[in-house]
């Protein structure tokens, strides 16, 4: 595997990424790919910015690590309002909050909460992947790089999904390679339509 390394015009750090090979299967495509960053990247504040509180949602759960992740997941329940996902892998939950939230909104009556396997890390990373099944719905993945998987759920309306189980794909990575540590959706030419991409930091990347 070739190593190609190149620095950023003025902007102090070198990038190194390895050749990358792929191989399509269906909707998911294998990537093996990595890029590093060394050194120190320009990031200067000209002036503070005060910033405002708008939400605080506490939960009261040890250790369930609610908010270690937040992302827009595109509209899931086709009600025209972006939607949101929020991780809770201490307790191996994620959230999937209807949009739109008002300023008093309860994570856990405002939408999906699904319960993954025991001591997976579920809700490690949740992501939209856009309308991945063309049914106008968008749709979503889950990753849980404790037990090596990640979850596919299919939007839809109402409110469907409560536990693992309930997910339309179950991705099974290789054990002790954290699969399901990163996932994303990747519509790479904008024509050929979504891939389920999730990471797998201590093997390869599959797309």
């Amino acid at each position: 595997m070739e190593l190609i390394t190149s620095r950023g015009p003025d902007m102090g750090y070198e990038s190194y990424s390895s050749k990358w090979r792929t191989g399509f299967s269906g909707k998911f495509m294998i990537i093996g790919i990595c890029f590093i960053l060394i050194g120190a990247l320009p990031f200067t504040a000209g002036q503070r910015e005060d910033l405002q509180q708008i939400y605080d949602r506490k939960v009261t759960t040890s250790g369930a690590l609610t908010g270690w992740n937040l992302t827009q997941v595109g509209d899931v329940n086709g009600d025209g309002d972006i939607d949101y996902g929020m991780g809770s892998p201490g307790e191996d939950k994620a959230y999937v909050m209807l949009g739109p939230l008002s300023k008093n909104f309860n994570p856990s009556t405002q939408g999906w909460v699904i319960s993954g396997p025991s001591d997976s890390d579920f809700g490690w990373d949740i992501q939209g992947i856009g309308d991945f099944n063309n049914d106008d719905y968008d749709d979503i993945i889950i990753g849980a790089p404790g037990d090596d998987k990640a979850f596919i759920f299919e939007g839809s309306p109402g409110n469907p999904y409560s536990d693992h189980t309930d997910a339309t794909f179950q991705i099974n990575g290789t054990s002790g390679e954290m699969f399901g540590h990163s996932v994303c959706g990747l519509n790479y030419d904008g024509e050929t339509g979504w891939f389920a991409v999730v990471g797998a930091p201590l093997n390869i990347h599959f797309l």
